[in-house]
């Protein structure tokens, strides 16, 4: 029969021990969901519009109901405003008409500002969405529209983005370290940050090499500084969730 001491080290294991269970979890999680998604996702930017279109439209809309959700409005009609607002650019985008799109998330934005919440910097924050969301969605449209160079350009774009979210991940669970912003986002490490950057550079620089590209170098500091942006953009994120 255990001592009363040996039980309650095995009851205090075991947070521990489901802890290390979710913890393994996680990263296994995200590799299936990279696998179911990633093949369509590439299979859409290889073949281009209208397929490229209806995927980036529908992420749009996506994104448009969580952005709704996250600026704390409970208003179905601003849900709906907003996801329209979101989808005419990318729309318009895939019309051929970057003017268009521009016109759409101007219009878009006034609309939501004049008619959308009330309650403190929600309506401000909902109005952000055709710019924050419409417009980036337009532009890679238009951008793999080029008939020259923008299945490259998109695949490569792709590429430095998830290299950075990858090579974040597995630098902070592996180092660890001092935290990047803790009041805004605990989560995140300066060792994710470096390891995020690094892995984007590299990334970017052998992926341009592959295309044959004549500057890989150039590559390699054009995608270090998107992966700041990207992470950037998933701090700015956190701070409005908080």
């Amino acid at each position: 029969m255990p001592s009363t001491n040996s039980a309650a080290v095995n009851v205090a294991s075991a947070p521990s021990a489901a802890d290390a269970a979710v913890t393994r979890a996680v990263p296994l999680a995200r590799l299936r969901s990279a696998l179911v998604l990633a093949p369509p996702v590439l299979a859409a930017i290889w073949l281009g519009s209208p397929l490229f279109a209806v995927m980036v439209v529908v992420g749009a809309i996506v994104l448009s109901y969580e952005w709704w959700r996250l600026c704390g409005d409970g208003s179905r009609i601003t849900a709906v405003a907003l996801m329209a607002g979101v989808a005419a650019a990318p729309v318009a985008a895939s019309a051929g008409s970057m003017p268009l799109a521009l016109g759409c998330t101007a219009i878009a934005t006034g609309a939501l500002l004049a008619l959308g919440p009330r309650r403190g910097w929600a309506r401000t924050w909902t109005a952000a969405g055709p710019l924050y969301l419409g417009l980036p969605c337009a532009l890679l449209i238009w951008l793999r529209g080029d008939p020259i160079d923008g299945r490259e350009t998109i695949l490569w774009l792709f590429a430095v983005v998830w290299a950075s979210d990858i090579g974040a991940y597995l630098a902070g669970r592996t180092f660890g370290g001092p935290r990047l912003a803790p009041r805004i986002s605990p989560g995140k490490t300066w060792s994710g940050a470096v390891g995020g950057v690094a892995a984007a550079a590299a990334v970017g620089c052998l992926v341009a090499y592959g295309f044959g590209h004549d500057h890989p170098a150039r590559a390699l500091a054009i995608a270090a500084l998107f992966s700041l942006i990207a992470q950037l953009g998933d701090l700015a994120e956190s701070w409005v969730k908080r």
